[in-house]
């Protein structure tokens, strides 16, 4: 069983990654180039990213693993950085993406 303590420290992991991810939907318009980026359209991108911050509200491991290939490099959303524009901010949210992914991957190895 986990501590409140422990209980605190991934919801405010979970928290910062919905901020991570708010601030990529910020970057993901409609007129974005998606030439290199595995989705069709920004609409198909931010749904997708929709479902997976909800799955890691839900604590969905896979939601999770979805989110890091999001972030790897050549993924979808490294794709769309470099089409338009924003690659300096994309690494200051992947770098805290890396960091809740860490946490929250560990935190959650244990509920296996």
């Amino acid at each position: 069983m986990k501590s409140c303590s422990s209980k605190l420290k991934e919801e405010a992991a979970i928290l910062e990654v919905e901020n991570i991810f708010d601030a990529v939907l910020m970057k993901i318009t409609y007129d974005s180039d998606f030439t290199w980026v595995p989705f069709e359209n920004a609409s198909e991108l931010r749904e997708h990213i929709h479902m997976t911050v909800n799955g890691i509200k839900s604590r969905f491991i896979n939601s999770l693993l979805d989110a890091e290939l999001l972030f790897l490099v050549t993924g979808a959303l490294q794709e769309h950085c470099l089409s338009n524009g924003w690659s300096d901010e994309y690494i200051k949210l992947a770098d805290r993406f890396d960091k809740m992914h860490a946490y929250l991957s560990k935190s959650w190895e244990k509920l296996k």
